[in-house]
């Protein structure tokens, strides 16, 4: 009421209607706790007082918190009425504080109670905009704009369009976005931030520079002159501006919407299997910069070269590149890392990927070298293998080694045999002999006898 807001000797009068009278006012503290209810003002008629109550949101009742006395002169007075935690309304009712003057058990003769200036004082604790931002929830519904009331963490707004009546009144450009919630930017939304959690917002070809946006699911098209930042959100089919992108995921095309400096830090690819999203320099920009630090998961290059000056790229992680048909010369792609390449450009693209780690290229060097060094080898290794077989032949029919003279090892063996096991003869004569097992021959024949009694030949026969 404008008349009970200036202390100017403008006052709101109310009159007894048969000798009743029953009245509130309504104030909106926002967050706040009211302590203290301030009337400036008074009450004519001897003897006609008024009973002053606040409204109790919990217990749904009028609670009395003091007497307004009557008197013959009409002269201002300033009364105090203390009020208590629960004089403060909630949900829909969020912020309210009603105080009511009525006669209650007392009868009134001809009373007028005449308010130059009535107000709530309240306390305000950690709620409200807590970490100085505005709350905006779509999956409810609340336009109001109050300020203290409204786009409070207890009573978000459910638009951009009332976050944003109460972003120019309060000068808060931070705003906590509900998860669930939809979006879509009707108006430049600059050097603001946006912070959520599974949350969809559509560009909606506005301006962002200089606005930082996080958990969000994005699509459509941004403008800006500075660069705008997007940390932990997925991307569909958008259209940016320069800009930095840190730990999103894409799952669509990502086009350029202006030439300029992009950085993609420790983002992957949303897309499963063989295919990959996509990042175009557009067809008809001048050349880009562009950067994927850490990246993992694959990634086509499109309209890389399309126009004049030198596009660059630096591509760094674990993945699969694929470079589209209509890239073209006066590119460069710098690759470190785990990549596999296919080249739809038919090498018109530049690749500078002396760091990369190319498994093919590194199974075609061995092959390579297998192809010339071992098999050199292996015909070394085969000589030695038929040398041996050779060597082991001969140890076998008796060629080789020889242990002594010109016996061989199988020879000796024979001559051991004979004489161990072999039958002997001519013990008592001039000639002892060895037999082989059949029999049949004198493998050692010992003759002759010189002076002292000694074997003066002995004979040898292996055959």
């Amino acid at each position: 009421v404008a008349d009970t807001e200036e202390l100017n000797q403008t006052r709101h009068t109310h009159t007894d209607a048969d000798n009743e009278m029953d009245l509130y006012y309504e104030f909106i503290v926002g967050s706040g706790i009211p302590e203290e209810v301030t009337v400036t003002g008074y009450l004519t008629g001897k003897n006609d007082n008024l009973e002053v109550l606040g409204y109790d949101w919990v217990s749904e009742t009028w609670k009395q918190i003091g007497t307004l006395e009557g008197k013959a002169q009409s002269t201002d007075e300033v009364n105090a009425y203390a009020m208590f935690v629960n004089m403060v309304g909630s949900g829909t009712d969020e912020g309210k504080v009603r105080v009511r003057f009525t006669d209650g058990a007392f009868t009134l003769s001809t009373a007028t109670l005449a308010i130059d200036q009535i107000f709530v004082s309240f306390s305000v604790g950690v709620e409200g905009y807590a970490g100085g931002a505005i709350f905006i929830d779509t999956t409810i519904t609340n336009t109001n704009t109050v300020v203290g009331i409204d786009g409070t963490a207890r009573n978000p707004v459910s638009t951009i369009a009332a976050a944003n009546t109460l972003s120019a009144s309060t000068n808060l450009n931070k705003f906590e976005v509900a998860p669930g919630s939809s979006i879509t930017f009707a108006a430049s939304q600059e050097n603001q931030v946006f912070r959520g959690d599974n949350w969809t917002l559509a560009l909606g070809g506005r301006s962002i520079s200089g606005s930082h946006i996080i958990g969000a699911n994005v699509t459509g098209i941004c403008t800006g002159a500075s660069h705008p930042r997007f940390e932990h959100c997925h991307f569909g089919a958008v259209t940016l501006t320069p800009s930095d992108n840190e730990g999103c995921v894409l799952e669509g095309t990502v086009t350029a919407g202006s030439a300029g400096d992009f950085f993609f830090e420790r983002c992957q690819s949303g897309v499963a299997g063989i295919l990959t999203p996509i990042f175009d320099f557009g067809s008809g920009l001048g050349a880009s910069d562009v950067n994927f630090r850490d990246y993992s998961g694959g990634i086509e290059i499109k309209n890389m070269g399309r126009n004049a000056g030198n596009y660059n790229m630096s591509l760094e992680g674990n993945g699969q590149l694929i470079i589209a048909s209509d890239c073209s010369a006066t590119s460069t792609i710098a690759i470190r890392g785990n990549f596999t390449i296919t080249d739809n450009a038919a090498g018109a693209v530049t690749l500078s990927n002396e760091a990369m780690f190319d498994h093919n290229a590194i199974i075609d060097s061995i092959l390579e070298d297998t192809e010339t060094t071992i098999p050199a080898a292996e015909s070394i290794t085969d000589a030695k293998i038929d040398t041996l077989q050779d060597d082991m032949d001969d140890v076998v029919t008796g060629d080789k080694p020889v242990v002594d003279g010109t016996v061989t090892q199988a020879e000796a063996l024979k001559a051991v045999l004979a004489f161990i096991a072999g039958i002997a003869g001519g013990g008592g004569g001039n000639e002892i002999t060895f037999k082989n097992q059949a029999g049949d021959k004198n493998v050692i024949t010992l003759s002759g006898l010189d002076a002292n009694g000694n074997r003066t030949s002995t004979t040898l026969d292996f055959s």
